[in-house]
C-alpha cells in the first residue's frame, strides 16, 4: 500500500497549497499519529514537483546544538544593534555608578567588563567578542576566563585586544602586570601563525594608571619575546580617556575603521618616540586630542 493512501487526498492538498504561500504551518496530533510520515509524504511529494526541502528532527541534540547556537548568535547581533543605537551618555553614566559602587551594581570588575564592551561596540564597527559571561538578557554574570582576555575586537587589518581593570596602586602592577601582555601576546602569536597576520594592539583601561604599570608595559613593547613571536605593545590609557573617546565617536556618529587604526597607529609612534615611560604616557594623551582634530579636519574636506 503506498503511503499517500494511508491519509485523505485533501489533507496532503492542502498542505502543498500552504507552503505555495511560504507561511509557516503545524501538523498537530498525539504521538505516533502519523505526524513524521505525513510530513515525509509531503516531502516526496514537493520533490517532484522540482521543489528543494530540507527534513530537521528536533529529535537529534545534535541539530537542537546548531540551531541553540545560531540563535544566541543572533540575540548577540541584535543585542548590539540596540547598543549602536544607544545614547553615549547612557554607557558614560553606568561607568559612574561603576566607580561609585551602586547598589544595582552588584560586581563592579564585572560590570566594567560588560560596560566597555559596550562602549567598544557602540565607538567602532569592530566584531567585539567578549569573553566575560552575559545571560540570556545579555546582562554580565561572571568574569572572562582567566586564560583569556577581557575583549577582542576584531578589524579587517588589524585587532585590538582590550584588559579592563578597577585595580589601582600597588595591587594593579602586581595582579595585571603580566596577565594582560600575556593574553595580548598569544593573540598577536595566533595571527602572527596565519597566512595573512593582522597587527595586533593591546589596549589597557584602568580608573588612574600607576607609573610601575606603564614601566612593564613600555619594557615589554621594546622586549623581542620569541614566545609572542616578537614586542608585545599595550597602550595604558585612563578611563576619563577612554571616556573622551566613547563621547568623541558619537559626536563624529560613529568612528570608521581606518579611523580607529589611525589611533593605533599614533599610539605606536609616540611609544617610539618617547625616551622613557613617562614620556610615552603623555604623548598618548597628547595624541588623543591630535587624532580628534585631525578626524574633525579630514572629515570637513570630504563633505566640502
Amino acid at each position: 500500500m503506498e503511503k499517500e493512501s494511508i491519509f485523505p487526498r485533501d489533507i496532503l492538498t492542502n498542505m502543498v497549497r500552504w507552503t505555495e504561500r511560504r507561511e509557516a504551518f503545524a501538523i498537530k496530533g498525539p504521538r505516533q499519529s502519523g505526524k513524521t510520515t505525513l510530513l515525509r509524504i509531503l516531502e516526496d511529494s514537493l520533490e517532484k514537483k522540482g521543489v528543494r526541502t530540507v527534513f530537521l528532527n528536533f529529535e537529534d541534540p545534535d541539530i537542537l546544538e546548531s540551531f541553540e547556537t545560531t540563535r544566541l548568535k543572533i540575540e548577540q547581533l541584535v543585542f548590539e544593534e540596540q547598543v549602536k543605537l544607544m545614547d553615549r551618555a547612557q554607557i558614560i553614566q553606568m561607568y559612574d555608578k561603576i566607580l561609585a559602587g551602586e547598589e544595582e551594581v552588584f560586581d563592579p570588575p564585572v560590570y566594567f567588563e560588560w560596560n566597555t564592551y559596550r562602549a567598544l561596540v557602540a565607538i567602532d564597527n569592530a566584531n567585539v567578542l567578549p569573553n566575560f559571561v552575559m545571560d540570556e538578557d545579555h546582562q554580565p554574570v561572571s568574569h572572562a576566563a582567566g586564560n583569556r582576555p577581557d575583549l577582542i575586537a576584531e578589524f579587517d587589518d588589524f585587532i585590538v585586544v582590550t584588559e579592563v581593570t578597577l585595580q589601582t596602586g600597588k595591587r594593579q602592577y602586581m595582579v595585571e602586570r603580566e596577565p594582560v601582555v600575556d593574553h595580548v601576546g598569544c593573540i598577536q602569536k595566533e595571527e602572527r601563525s596565519k597566512p595573512t597576520p593582522r597587527n595586533v594592539f593591546g589596549l589597557f583601561i584602568a580608573p588612574k594608571i600607576v607609573p610601575n604599570t606603564v614601566n612593564y608595559f613600555y619594557i615589554s613593547a621594546q622586549t623581542d619575546t620569541e614566545e609572542y613571536e616578537g614586542p608585545v605593545l599595550v597602550i595604558p590609557i585612563e578611563l576619563n580617556e577612554f571616556i573622551d573617546m566613547v563621547e568623541f565617536s558619537g559626536q563624529v556618529e560613529k568612528l570608521k575603521q581606518d579611523e580607529i587604526k589611525q589611533l593605533m597607529l599614533r599610539f605606536l609612534k609616540a611609544f617610539e618616540s618617547a625616551k622613557k615611560p613617562s614620556d610615552w604616557r603623555r604623548l598618548i594623551v597628547n595624541n588623543i586630542m591630535e587624532w580628534k582634530k585631525a578626524i574633525v579636519l579630514d572629515r570637513k574636506k570630504k563633505k566640502n
